[in-house]
């Protein structure tokens, strides 16, 4: 019996010595985590370029759209098609039109200037979204200068580039090509105007979505055609700040024979749309906690982007929501047979860029703003719990 009693004594002090080492040692672990430096979360907002605005500019602009066809921007669109990759197709123009014929046949005889080459070059090291920041400079006489507007740092490879740009402006007699079109370039911008409602678009965002900006600019070019990207310019000390949108001309969906036109403003309106409102939506999806359910949820990319591109979670939800977006204002502002037709092309065309579920998601996301009638960013942790299930 008593060796009985030892032996229960011996395995309590075994259990006890057990127990204890095991709460110490997740006592370290937990020390460890607590000590370890976590990774940091992607960032997918749209970055502020600072500057420093004009006053009397940013009082006539205040809670303005502007729309325009700034005339550096035009020259390097220009020098693009020129280039031999343009030349062979491979850039995003609009191939079909008379402008761009006119284009060819006055300024292919400089296409061996040696900015066309210095071009393909610094398209290949950067983005055509960064190289679109040329429309902030300007022309002074017939010499190509930094804009008043817009006050960024300007690299040395930015200056000789400029300079490039310069010559070949001077040689080809640009700025006499560019003084002969303005009734074509003041057509396209009230064109664009007449299909768009960006006073309305923006003023349903802003009810929509938390952030608040002071200024639109749609900046167009007649040989844009596909090529879209959006970016934002801050004001160091006033903090006015001003969304930037590079989009196509209205050509791009008139050239289709759709039997209702209304259509054809709605998928206008989508363009612009969907570059806008990454201003908006991307801020959102860096909040942590709903970032953190986004890397989660989009984590297996295969199953939401089979294309090359968007190559990140969180930018891949970004692509959904903010298409998804646009579908929601078409649904608040359209007629129903519109819609109707306007989601059959959208969906048609997110499938085709390789966004295969958005058919899926967008109608979780437009059932939960249907019967929450909340504002569209309050529904990311719902459409993030029901894309789990998609």
């Amino acid at each position: 019996m008593k060796y009985m009693k030892n032996r229960k004594k011996l395995y309590l002090i075994i259990f006890i010595f057990v127990a204890l080492a095991t709460i110490a040692f997740l006592n370290l672990r937990n020390r460890a985590s607590e000590n370890k430096i976590s990774e940091p979360l992607p960032t997918s907002a749209v970055s502020a370029i600072e500057t420093d605005f004009p006053i009397d500019y940013m009082e006539s602009n205040k809670d303005q759209v502007q729309v325009v066809v700034p005339r550096v921007y035009e020259l390097l669109n220009i020098v693009e098609s020129i280039t031999e990759s343009g030349l062979q197709g491979k850039y995003n123009l609009n191939y079909n039109s008379d402008y761009y014929k006119e284009v060819i046949i006055h300024f292919k005889p400089y296409k061996d200037h040696p900015v066309v080459a210095e071009y393909e070059k610094v398209r290949n090291e950067y983005s055509y979204s960064t190289l679109r920041r040329v429309f902030t400079y300007e022309f002074e006489y017939n010499k190509i200068v930094k804009g008043e507007i817009y006050k960024h740092k300007e690299s040395d490879k930015a200056k000789a580039f400029i300079k490039l740009l310069t010559d070949f402006a001077q040689k080809s007699n640009f700025n006499d090509f560019y003084d002969r079109h303005q009734d074509y370039y003041l057509q396209k911008i009230k064109q664009f105007k007449n299909y768009t409602d960006l006073k309305k678009i923006w003023q349903w965002l802003e009810k929509n979505y938390p952030d608040r900006y002071d200024s639109y600019k749609v900046v167009l070019s007649p040989l844009v055609f596909g090529s879209h990207n959006t970016t934002t310019y801050v004001d160091k000390e006033d903090q006015f700040h001003e969304i930037i949108m590079f989009v196509s001309p209205v050509e791009l969906f008139t050239r289709h024979n759709y039997e209702n036109e209304a259509l054809i403003y709605s998928l206008t309106e989508r363009m612009v749309f969907t570059e806008i409102d990454h201003n908006y939506v991307n801020v959102v999806t860096d909040r942590e906690e709903n970032m953190r359910k986004i890397l989660e949820v989009f984590g297996d990319l295969d199953k939401w982007n089979r294309q090359n591109g968007y190559g990140r979670s969180d930018i891949t939800f970004n692509e959904y929501m903010t298409w998804a977006t646009a579908c929601l204002y078409v649904y608040d502002y359209y007629p129903k047979e519109v819609y109707d037709q306007f989601i059959k092309y959208t969906t048609d065309t997110m499938r085709a860029r390789g966004f295969v579920k958005f058919e899926e998601f967008y109608n979780e996301l437009l059932e939960l703003y249907k019967t929450k009638e909340e504002p569209i960013y309050k529904l990311y942790p719902d459409i993030l719990k029901k894309a789990e299930e998609i």
